[in-house]
């Protein structure tokens, strides 16, 4: 993918915590990103 996001893209990273309702949190180009239904 290139550098620019778009909704509904698939993104590869790594996520590093859990926000207080369970998702997901990671980085992509140095933005945060929050990814529902981790837990």
């Amino acid at each position: 993918m290139g550098d620019r996001w778009q909704q509904g893209a698939v993104l590869d990273l790594e996520i590093t915590g859990l926000n207080s309702t369970g998702e997901g949190v990671g980085r992509w180009q140095e933005r945060v990103v929050f990814v529902p239904d981790t837990v």
